[in-house]
């Protein structure tokens, strides 16, 4: 048999890419309405619970789950970076007071210092200034810095 696109036969229909039709808001909003609303209480297993047998059972479908590589390297491109809906902002939810580890804003000076943006700056400037060589042990490879001179933050 004689294969063609893809390994389909020749002959045979395929979609090659073709996008269905927009759908109006007419179309979208019958749709919606045919399929009936279960949010909040009108959904079927609203105040329910699983019971324990019924938790093991999912427990055991979902371990016998084999994720592919390529399925994970899909998963792990579609939220790095700008993808990601998080990408530059703040999480209200993780944040704060809102943070789980959240012990009531007792954050050490030193450290409220040294994640300041003032002391990066700082400390990058001795950095070039010393054109990063370790002035203790002559290193500038990397590793650990010394600095020559602890001058105020500027």
């Amino acid at each position: 048999m004689e294969k063609g696109i893809r390994g389909f036969k020749k002959g045979h229909k395929i979609n090659l890419g073709r996008k269905r039709p927009k759908r109006s808001k007419e179309w979208t909003r019958k749709i919606t309405l045919s399929r009936g609303n279960y949010k909040g209480k009108n959904n079927p297993n609203y105040g329910k619970k699983h019971t324990k047998e019924t938790k093991q059972k999912i427990r055991e479908k979902a371990l016998g789950r084999k994720v592919s590589e390529t399925t994970k390297r899909k998963i792990s491109e579609a939220t790095k970076g700008k993808k990601n809906h998080w990408f530059g902002k703040n999480n209200p939810y993780c944040t704060g007071k809102n943070h789980w580890n959240w012990k009531g804003g007792i954050t050490k000076l030193n450290l409220i210092i040294r994640a300041s943006a003032k002391y990066k700056k700082w400390i990058n400037s001795i950095f070039e200034r010393d054109n990063f060589t370790c002035q203790y042990c002559g290193d500038n490879k990397g590793g650990e810095f010394k600095f020559s001179s602890f001058e105020k933050i500027k």
